[in-house]
């Protein structure tokens, strides 16, 4: 195929599927809100979610601007054996990571739901509890499945990569309009860990059928390709949380001072 034709054809794929991303990101909102409403529980859920959500945010802006270039990097050095063990080694270091991460976020939710919200009341604060714990778990898969996502890019296979984000969506949306009056806000949960379980699975799906995946327990990493990754990814994750700690800052001023319904 021509290059310029194969070019074009992937930009238009890349864009059909992240407006579809977009729009049915909205369709999540809209189904959260035409259950939960204008609530205290609504506003219980969105605290719960407020860190989940960042690190989720915070693992996107990272992988599409940190993995993607270290991948192509590694690739573009024609040894198999490295672009494999720096496969490896990202899933390893990531997995290690946001496990630990998921377990301490769980164990504090009770100080950081009230660090974020203080005004909330003490039902809500014990229900935001609950939930958040719950929510920390989606940060696992969805950190492993941004390093598959991004292997996928690097390697120029954009249908499964960016169409992912569309099918995590419409399952969540499927999981909480379905599961909604019979288990409440918990499905919402619910449909956020169906959507990132079911994206893991068709992208590492993916690359188990396109690749002879050779993966390793490695934990070291060395060579110019890792120094750059541990820099783009610092300077990505700084801009990022700076600007994720707007999210905070709007979360406890909304619990502080609006009136409760």
């Amino acid at each position: 195929m021509n290059p310029k034709h194969h070019m074009l054809r992937s930009s238009m794929v890349v864009a059909f599927f992240n407006l579809l991303g977009g729009l049915s990101g909205i369709l999540v909102e809209t189904s959260i809100a035409a259950n939960l409403g204008l609530s205290t529980r609504s506003d219980t859920f969105y605290v719960a979610y407020t860190i989940p959500y960042i690190i989720t945010n915070l693992l996107s802006a990272t992988g599409q601007f940190s993995l993607v270039p270290f991948f192509a990097s590694l690739e573009s050095g024609r040894d198999e054996g490295a672009v494999w063990r720096g496969f490896s080694y990202v899933i390893n270091i990531l997995t290690l990571g946001l496990g630990a991460l998921a377990l301490v976020g769980g164990a504090a939710s009770p100080w950081v739901i009230h660090g974020i919200a203080p005004g909330l009341t003490r039902p809500q604060l014990e229900l935001a509890t609950q939930l958040s714990r719950w929510l920390f778990l989606i940060i696992i898969p969805a950190g492993i499945g941004e390093v598959l996502r991004s292997f996928l890019l690097s390697r120029h296979y954009f249908a499964v990569s960016t169409a992912s984000g569309f099918i995590r969506n419409v399952a969540s949306i499927v999981v909480i309009l379905l599961g909604f009056h019979r288990y409440g806000v918990y499905s919402v949960v619910a449909g956020y860990m169906a959507g990132y379980l079911l994206q893991l699975l068709i992208v590492g799906s993916q690359v188990l059928v396109a690749f002879p995946v050779r993966y390793s327990l490695t934990l070291r990493a060395s060579g110019e390709s890792f120094r750059k990754l541990r820099g783009a990814g610092t300077a990505q994750l700084t801009a990022a949380l700076a600007w994720q700690g707007v999210v905070v800052v709007e979360r406890i001023i909304a619990s502080s001072f609006l009136p409760e319904r």
